[in-house]
């Protein structure tokens, strides 16, 4: 994992399509929404085939009488597992089936709320795995981006495909290479984080 500011990217973009120096194809200021739009869903593409990744753990206690606890990191993307406490062990749960949740044990994210099943178990101390998202959009050219190495290259040449259709040019040649990049990348991606696999759970 390597950390690049937004100002580095855009450099990159520029550099791309010979722009290097300009403001040919938008400002910083006008392209650091986009730049900040195309990171959150290249992080989210990331986590889909690599969600080791993007990880963080989150203990939590759901108290005698109730049974659900709400998210509170700001960057939760989505639950890749939970697991309860037992005897200073953490157990992983099953994720309980949507259309017999209340009799099933297990548990269930409902928006941001971690639900557990059955009622009378649920209270209890828990341990929540899960897929990190940008905490922040990108505002600033000294905002930082988290990226494997070379995931810089296809954020560059996405910006620069924006850059050129701004300035009236065809952006494909720009749109394919993103796309090569990381054609090029993931293999090595998926190879090294699915060493240790994380169970994702799918939640409708």
């Amino acid at each position: 994992m390597a950390t690049y500011t937004a100002l580095q990217v855009i450099d990159l973009a520029r550099f791309l399509i010979d722009r290097d120096g300009t403001e040919d194809g938008g400002t910083n200021a006008q392209l650091l929404p986009v730049l900040s739009s195309k990171y959150f869903t290249l992080r989210a593409r990331l986590v889909e085939v690599a969600p080791d990744l993007y990880t963080a753990l989150q203990t939590f206690t759901i108290a005698a009488g109730s049974t659900t606890w709400t998210i509170t990191p700001t960057d939760f993307a989505k639950p890749l597992k939970v697991e309860r406490l037992e005897s200073g062990t953490y157990y992983p749960m099953n994720v309980a089936p949507r259309l017999t949740a209340e009799s099933t044990p297990g548990w269930r994210l409902r928006g941001t709320v971690i639900e557990v099943f059955p009622t009378a178990d649920a209270p209890g101390n828990f341990r929540l795995t899960y897929a990190q998202k940008p905490s922040a959009a990108i505002t600033t050219t000294s905002d930082n981006l988290t990226l494997p190495e070379g995931m810089q290259l296809v954020l560059a040449y996405e910006l620069a495909a924006i850059m050129m259709a701004r300035l009236d040019e065809d952006p494909r040649l720009e749109r394919q290479a993103a796309i090569d990049e990381w054609n090029l990348l993931v293999p090595t991606l998926v190879d090294q984080y699915g060493a240790t696999p994380q169970q994702v759970a799918q939640i409708y």
